[in-house]
């Protein structure tokens, strides 16, 4: 508006310029200053000076949003595409405001005819609706028209400038960071869903791949394998199944593998090898194929395709990318509306163009492993790179920032910001809220413990194994997957209970999911040793027994990737031995086991069972699982992040990540799950029993680990048998005793920033202006009349809507129509949308610039509990006091919470406490503290809700702030070692 009003085309006096907003005059100015009607008469004749302004404007507000091509799909558009070809059909070469101004014309005529009123705006539920391509047209045509009218005040510079930073301006959207090479950090990730990018997976799962023969021995590929099968990735149009690569043949029609083969990826959920996506789009394609054909050639493109595809992955806007592939490439432009066209995935992989540039020629050429490939390379420095390599600097005294250390994990950082006062803007933050909040209470936590006892731990162990955030579609996959489980549970139940077990424990219902695996049917489920049929009444009778593949003992796998179900008499003959070195050497033929058909059988079992009957299964579990490694799997991103961050403290010498469920076993058997419960159960309603896994994961050194793998004997097929070193006395003392005394630490929300007010508007209803029914109702807002809550009828302001509505639902109610229909049938009868209903409410705040206007707060920062004298002014009673709260909304705070001075209740009052969410406070109870939380506020009552420190889901408890300050309140404050301040008074 401001360039408008420089140009000369807005008045500069604001009273003028609200005459010509006013869309509706009076007698024979009516319509005069309607924009449309102005957008349409601009082609006609020669616009005034601010006629002229306010068609731009109007323009400017109705230029509808600038697609950002990256985000469009081939459906793109849906059932809005279906009306914008309706609206462009309609138009018949008039421009949107001459079609516009034409509906509002035939709209008053509906109008004065007795009907309804219909509005003409472009909605997202309308027959028609706009392209901003519409607006450029219109606003040429208007250019064209006015430009030699006004060229005393417009010069084409002029015209060109209001049109691209004014009328079709659009803010730049904010790219999506893709972060730091994991290797290679000062550069960026690059997107899978490129040439290169499919290059690497390709390499990666190619060097990867293993065969595995009759006898399950593994084997690698030799070059003829290995080439046949990269054929058939760089050329199927689809994905390559495991089926295809058994059939592969060799020039003399030979098979290229043996008969059957099974390969090392093949399992129940992945059927094939993903092909290379942009082979499969380029070659398919006449046009853009000679791209793909030049990338192949012996001579290369020298990078060009990728070059290409990071050109349509970053330009957002197709005109500039037009441009870019046309100068920097030489397309043509059929090639670039084929490209143009690609929907590309945006996903990024974790390392970077370059370091894919680099690895993906000693992975194709040298047929290494990525972790061996890694190896081959250096850093930018010249340091040889290393597949665990993280980035950061070691022999650190205390736990710097994160970002530190993580570099390669960051997003957002801005180098210029002051390293010592801004950290996190300068090295920017992990983008995961949960795995920022766990490495920033590590590093104090850690930095208070070294502060506290004069150096750094000499060994960590930690176990931190709660999932992320995950997105909408991991979440429902998660869902639905544990609804089938919960079904496939219960008729396992059933199947059960007509066997008499009444209560089915969890071990049971294991034992016949592993019984359902080794079969489709009853008579199918063999012992995979002596190949007996079991019976489920010989399942439930104990005849068969749950089975380690691997022996426990050697392993400690106890996931049911290990486990099946055997005969008990040949489990036992089996012992602490694998398969193979329990049956292949013909010990136990004379009891009817033979090697062969126990080999064969485990063939049939699922692919990550069935490599445990080879011969070289200790050997491959051991190369492949190594405990520590397995630990680090186990426990995600939060787990490696945390072990990455810990290593780099001076005097660290081993960190060790504990398992969840070897954690469980020791707190059970070692009876420490009773410290808070009256029965040796696991009590997850009091947070205490983290403190009780703390203790259990700092005991579980790795001489208890041996001391349980040498008691474990094959006999010990579940955790009951299970014999573990007993702990010391002393050590179960101190932990009851200690345990019940740990005040649990809270993250206090100190934040002042936050929903100031909620997002109903509320106009004020003056005392002469009030409804005589509704008194009291000082408020006045709209809502949707089919949003309507119950009662709310009884407060439309409008009386004769609102007996309408009232006899309408009443009616409604007797013939048994749902309460959201009948109000849908009366709205769309008479036409009314939305209806103006009263309230009442005393905490709704006018905002400044609107005075007429209020909100209502929406939650509030702190609560000042002031101390005040009792009584009345001269009759004050000496030594007596009441208490009372002062609320601070997020909207008194915003910019930063006043000094509690601001708002004292009392020349005499003192301040007691400043109390936020999550804050601890200790009242007196008979001579001893009890520790209590502030869980919320309640503002109109006097109220604060708080609630036992150590409960996990407390019931709301609303105490008056009064009784509070009687009973001694007052605020704690818990360090991170867990030491306690402010218990006495």
């Amino acid at each position: 508006m401001r360039e408008l009003v420089e140009l000369g085309l807005l008045p500069e006096l604001g009273e003028d310029r609200d005459k010509l907003f006013r869309t509706k005059a009076k007698a024979a100015d009516e319509d005069r200053f309607n924009p449309y009607r102005l957008r349409a008469e601009a082609l006609e004749r020669a616009l005034d000076p601010h006629e002229l302004g306010r068609v731009l404007l109007h323009l400017g507000l109705r230029r509808g949003f600038k697609s950002n091509r990256l985000e469009q799909t081939e459906d793109d558009g849906g059932n809005f595409k279906e009306r914008m070809d309706d609206l462009q059909d309609a138009l018949d070469g008039k421009t949107l405001g001459q079609f516009q101004w034409e509906r509002i014309k035939v709209e008053k005529d509906r109008q004065r005819a007795g009907f309804k009123p219909a509005g003409i705006r472009f909605r997202g539920d309308g027959r028609f609706y706009p392209t901003r391509s519409m607006y450029a047209e219109e606003f040429e045509a208007i250019r064209q028209r006015q430009a030699p009218h006004h060229r005393d005040r417009l010069q084409d510079d002029d015209w060109e400038r209001l049109k691209t930073r004014y009328v079709l301006f659009q803010w730049p959207l904010k790219p999506v960071e893709r972060g730091c090479c994991e290797f290679l950090p000062e550069e960026l990730r690059h997107w899978r869903d490129t040439p290169i990018g499919h290059d690497f997976r390709i390499y990666q799962e190619l060097n990867a791949l293993r065969w595995f023969d009759g006898d399950l021995r593994e084997h690698s590929f030799d070059s003829g394998q290995r080439a046949a099968v990269l054929d058939l990735l760089l050329t199927r149009k689809s994905e390559v199944k495991f089926d295809a690569l058994r059939k592969l043949r060799q020039c003399d029609g030979s098979p290229l593998f043996p008969d059957c083969v099974r390969f090392n990826f093949e399992d129940g959920k992945r059927k094939g090898l993903k092909n290379h996506g942009v082979a499969k789009i380029l070659s398919g394609d006449p046009v853009l194929a000679a791209l793909w054909e030049r990338r192949c050639s012996s001579e290369g493109d020298g990078g060009v395709l990728d070059d290409i595809f990071q050109a349509l992955q970053e330009e957002v806007d197709p005109e500039e990318l037009e441009v870019r592939l046309s100068r920097d490439f030489g397309l043509e432009s059929t090639a670039i509306d084929a490209l143009g066209k690609l929907r590309l995935s945006r996903v990024t992989a974790s390392v970077s163009r370059r370091f894919m540039e680099s690895i993906v020629p000693v992975m194709r050429d040298q047929g290494l492993m990525y972790w061996e490939a890694v190896g081959e390379l250096s850093d930018s420095e010249g340091m040889p790179l290393h597949h665990s390599h993280k980035p950061g600097d070691a022999d650190r005294e205390l736990l710097p920032y994160y970002g530190e250390i993580l570099r390669n994990s960051m997003l957002g950082a801005d180098p210029s910001a002051d390293l010592d006062s801004q950290p996190e803007a300068h090295f920017g933050k992990i983008n995961n809220p949960t795995v920022h909040v766990a490495l920033n209470s590590l590093r104090r936590v850690v930095n208070e413990l070294i502060a506290r006892f004069g150096e750094p731990p000499v060994e960590v162990h930690v176990e931190l194994s709660r999932d992320l955030k995950r997105s909408r579609k991991q979440r429902d996959e998660t869902a639905a997957r544990q609804a089938r489980e919960e079904r496939e549970n219960k008729r396992i139940r059933e199947m059960l209970g007509k066997y008499n077990v009444a209560v089915p424990s969890a071990r049971d219902v294991k034992k016949v999911k592993l019984w359902e695996e080794l079969g489709q049917s009853e008579l199918a489920r063999r012992c995979p040793f002596s190949g007996k049929p079991i019976s489920f009444a010989q399942l439930v009778n104990g005849d068969a027994e749950i089975e380690h593949i691997l022996p426990f003992k050697r392993t400690l796998d106890d996931s049911m990737a290990n486990l099946t179900v055997a005969m008990r008499w040949a489990n036992r003959l089996k012992g602490n031995r694998t398969p193979y070195e329990a049956f292949a050497s013909g010990a136990h033929a004379k009891d009817g086991i033979d090697w062969e058909t126990v080999s064969s059988r485990g063939t049939r079992l699922p692919s990550n069972k069935a490599w445990r009957f080879g011969p070289d299964a200790m050997v491959r579990f051991e190369g492949e699982n190594d405990f520590l490694a397995r630990q680090l799997t186990d426990n995600a991103y939060i787990a490696r992040s945390a072990v990455h961050y810990l290593g780099c403290l001076k005097g660290v010498e081993q960190i060790v990540p504990n398992r969840g469920g070897l954690t469980a076993l020791l707190r059970g058997k070692w009876r420490l799950n009773g410290v808070l419960s009256d029965d040796n159960r696991k009590d997850r309603e009091d947070h205490r029993h983290h403190a009780i896994d703390a203790a259990v994961i700092a005991l579980a050194d790795r001489s208890v680990l041996q001391s349980v793998s040498e008691q474990t004997g094959r006999r010990a097929d579940d955790r009951i048998s299970i014999q573990v070193p007993e702990l010391p006395t002393s050590i179960e003392e101190a932990i009851r005793r200690q345990v019940p005394e740990i005040v649990v630490a809270f993250r206090p929300d100190h934040n002042w920033q936050g929903p100031m007010f909620k997002g109903t508007a509320y106009g004020f209803v003056e005392h002469c202006h009030r409804d005589p029914e509704l008194p009291e109702h000082n408020l006045v807002t709209r809502r949707p009349l089919t949003e309507l809550k119950e009662n709310e009828e009884q407060c439309i302001r409008d009386p004769s809507i609102r007996r309408d509505v009232r006899t309408w639902l009443e009616d409604a109610a007797r013939t048994g129509e749902k309460r959201e229909q009948a109000l849908t049938r009366f709205s769309a009868k008479h036409g009314i949308r939305s209806v103006r209903i009263l309230a009442i409410d005393q905490t709704v705040e006018p905002i400044p610039s609107a005075p007429y206007k209020g909100y209502k707060p929406d939650s509030y920062v702190c609560c000042d509990v002031w101390r005040l004298p009792k009584g009345k002014a001269g009759r004050w009673r000496n030594g007596e006091y009441v208490w009372r709260g002062v609320y601070w909304s997020y909207a008194e705070a915003a910019g930063g919470i006043p000094a509690p001075e601001t708002r004292k209740p009392h020349p005499a009052a003192r301040l007691t406490a400043r109390l936020f969410k999550n804050d601890m406070i200790a009242l007196d109870d008979g001579g001893r503290p009890r520790i209590m939380r502030v869980a919320g506020f309640s503002t109109t009552n006097n109220k604060l809700d708080v609630v036992p420190h150590s409960e996990a889901d407390p019931k709301r408890n609303y105490i008056s702030i009064n009784v509070l300050g009687g009973n001694g309140l007052r605020k704690l404050r818990v360090m991170p070692d867990g030491r306690v301040r402010g218990l006495r008074q």
